[in-house]
This record gives structure tokens, sequence and C-alpha cells, in this order.
């Protein structure tokens, strides 16, 4: 199937550079986070992944007018 397939020489460059740009930005994250200072991560490891006025409305089982906006958005 993929023998129909042909690619020109520029589009194979196309390719590469698109590899490389990824890769790049991948490696670059990696570095940034392997070297980021204790007190960041433990900044980061404490933030809450989500806001505190939906969590206690989902512990206490009401819903506010908020919340029921967003769920007929859904």
């Amino acid at each position: 199937m993929f023998r129909r397939l042909i690619l020109e020489e520029w589009q194979n460059l196309l390719l590469i550079l698109g590899f490389l740009l990824i890769a790049c930005a991948f490696f670059a994250i990696v570095v940034k986070t392997v070297r980021m200072k204790r007190k960041d991560r433990e900044y980061m490891a404490n933030l809450p992944l989500e806001d505190e006025e939906k969590r206690r409305s989902a512990e206490s089982g009401e819903t506010t007018s908020s919340n029921t906006s967003d769920e007929q958005s859904r």
C-alpha cells in the first residue's frame, strides 16, 4: 500500500524538519523539568487540580448555577 505513495525530495525534508522540531521541543521540556529547583517542584506538586468551590459543591451534592450551566453546555 505504501509503495504507491511517492514522496518528492522536498516533502521528505518537511517530514524530517517536523520531526526535529517536535523532538527539540520535547527535549527542551525534559531539560527544563530536570533542572527545576526544589522550591518550584514543591510548589507545582502542591497545586490543586480543581477549584476549591467546585470540590466543595461536589462533596456536598449541591449544584450551583455555574455548575448547571457547565453541564448544559456539554
